[in-house]
């Protein structure tokens, strides 16, 4: 599964229908949870991180099943609601000296349940997607605790206000690309500060 983009899992079991069975019943256990594979990823990614100045990456993807109305079995709609999935948010953790891969620190995976009524600004910070980027950051400071540096890295999307005032502390730093014309100390706005540089 490592080696290929995607995998069929009859063709990972090797056509076998006992490793077929055996990894349907692994999944369909109730100790199985997506909350506990979640947690899984960051267990040896904080035993390889400690003492690495690690960069912590962070986005979401989207995951498009092929389906009809009558196949949906929970999907949400994604995209621009012309399809169904899944969407998956995953922090990546990468040696900063290296460049080597150190393996996923946490995340969400989840369905949207319909689409929102209520206008993005209007909604507790809580009810928002968006909120997806400080818990996955929040989560990163304790599984990358033995890390010498972190630094969250993180598009347009994650220049959210809350994070900027929760997430950094010495030794773990935010960068993420302006979405917001912010108030700069010293006076000035990030728009005019990048205009004359």
């Amino acid at each position: 599964m490592v080696a290929r983009k995607s995998v069929c899992l009859r063709r990972a079991a090797g056509g076998k229908r006992a490793q077929i069975v055996r990894y349907g019943r692994f999944l369909d256990n109730r100790k199985v949870t997506v909350a506990s594979l979640i947690e899984g990823w960051g267990k040896q990614t904080a035993v390889a991180a400690a003492g690495r100045h690690v960069l912590a990456i962070h986005d979401t993807s989207e995951i498009n099943f092929r389906t009809s109305a009558g196949r949906r079995r929970g999907l949400g709609e994604i995209a621009k609601g012309n399809s169904y999935g899944v969407l998956l948010h995953a922090m990546l953790a990468v040696d900063a000296q290296s460049g080597d891969s150190l393996g996923l620190v946490a995340g969400e995976i989840w369905t949207r349940q319909g689409r929102q009524v209520i206008a993005h600004d209007k909604r507790a910070a809580s009810e928002r997607e968006s909120r997806r980027w400080l818990s996955t950051a929040l989560a990163a400071k304790q599984v990358l605790s033995a890390a010498s540096m972190v630094t969250v890295i993180g598009d347009r999307e994650s220049d959210i206000y809350g994070a900027w005032g929760e997430v950094p502390e010495a030794g773990f730093h935010l960068l993420s690309r302006s979405m917001q014309d912010r108030a700069l100390l010293g006076g000035g706005r990030i728009r005019d500060r990048h205009r004359n540089n």
